[in-house]
């Protein structure tokens, strides 16, 4: 009986399903990693045809907004620069 199993083509279509599926989902991860970060640079003829990743075209936009929120929580540019002790800096 086992090996009438093993050896049906049945069994190994539902055995194959979850390492395909797995495969698969391994891939889609893998692009989408890559086209988050990848390439740096845009690559192809602006505006239409090419790509560039998701975080570095957005940088620009992504330092804007962690700095002004950075700065609203300690305060304006003065105020920062007249707390910094040249002494301790230098050390």
């Amino acid at each position: 009986m086992l090996e009438q199993t093993i050896y049906s083509l049945e069994f190994w279509k539902h055995v194959s399903i979850p390492f395909v599926a797995g495969f698969i989902g391994w891939i889609t991860n893998w692009v989408a990693i890559e086209l988050t970060f990848r390439p740096l640079e845009f690559v192809g003829i602006r505006p239409f045809l090419g790509w560039q990743g998701i975080i570095p075209s957005k940088a620009g936009k992504m330092a804007r907004i962690f700095v002004d929120r950075t700065m609203f929580r300690l305060g304006t540019l003065s105020e920062v620069f007249e707390q910094m002790d040249p002494d301790k800096m230098a050390e």
